[in-house]
């Protein structure tokens, strides 16, 4: 089973011992796209090299900046690889699911950090020492391949999400966005929600708008029974209809998506 650090001092959001979950290392590195090629003797040496931690939502898990001294498993949670500006202007880049690897690109440079990766929800992570992956890496070609597939993987996302942007209009934009940041309900499937949703001005930092012009749009569909606040939770009670603002590219382009920020 999973051993779990105490990380107490380091951060107060990540935690450890009996109130931790508990998962089965081994399934845990199988789930991961670049660690499952892996021989299952490999896979052992590698998780008597991880130490788990435990994330409170809205922790942070890897700060941008330093260097690159370990990389992460995520093997159960969500998370967010977002870039910041300043406290109130984020952009986020990915969100990350079970089994994503992260931290990688420093371990391969030893520069720093351009990202940060927050907790979106609890979440539990594997962390390696750079230099036990990197030799991971070396011996199994596997890996490697792995490695460079889950990349591009990624890159691939990310030039996708450029360029449905790139197209649209800015309520069509902001759509996107709010029905990409979603997640199913739980007390109702039909519907989804964003918890805990981003400030206004995060919004507006990731899809490339003025914060005036988001609030105005948010309105807007709330006017239109489209979504709902409540408390840090934003309910989007008909997610067809958000669909349908991105999904339909007939309608002439916002000029108050050029608007400066």
């Amino acid at each position: 089973m999973i051993r779990h650090r105490d990380n107490t001092n380091r951060n107060a959001a990540r935690r450890s011992g009996p109130a931790a979950p508990s998962y089965d290392a081994m399934q845990a590195l199988r789930s991961s796209l670049v660690f499952a090629p892996m021989p299952a003797l490999a896979q052992r040496r590698a998780t008597d090299a991880m130490q788990w931690h435990r994330f409170e939502a809205g922790a942070e898990m890897l700060p941008a900046h330093p260097g690159g001294g370990e990389i992460f498993v995520l093997a159960a949670g969500r998370a967010d690889v977002v870039s910041r500006q300043n406290a109130a202007n984020r952009l986020v880049r990915t969100t990350l699911g079970p089994g994503d690897l992260f931290g990688a690109f420093a371990a391969f440079d030893g520069d720093d950090r351009s990202s940060t990766v927050v907790a979106k929800t609890v979440c539990l992570a594997g962390s390696m020492p750079s230099a036990t992956f990197l030799g991971l890496v070396g011996e199994h070609r596997d890996v490697a391949l792995a490695m460079l597939r889950h990349q591009v993987r990624e890159l691939r996302a990310a030039n996708r999400r450029i360029d449905s942007l790139a197209g649209m209009d800015a309520r069509a934009r902001l759509a996107f966005e709010l029905d990409r940041l979603s997640e199913v309900d739980p007390g109702d499937n039909t519907r989804r929600q964003i918890h805990p949703v981003p400030t206004q001005a995060q919004i507006a930092a990731n899809v490339g708008l003025g914060r005036q012009t988001v609030a105005r749009l948010f309105g807007e569909l709330k006017r239109a029974g489209i979504i709902r606040r409540r408390g840090s939770t934003l309910k989007i009670l008909a997610p067809r209809d958000l669909k349908r603002i991105f999904e339909n590219r007939d309608h002439p382009r916002d000029a108050d998506q050029n608007e400066p920020k």
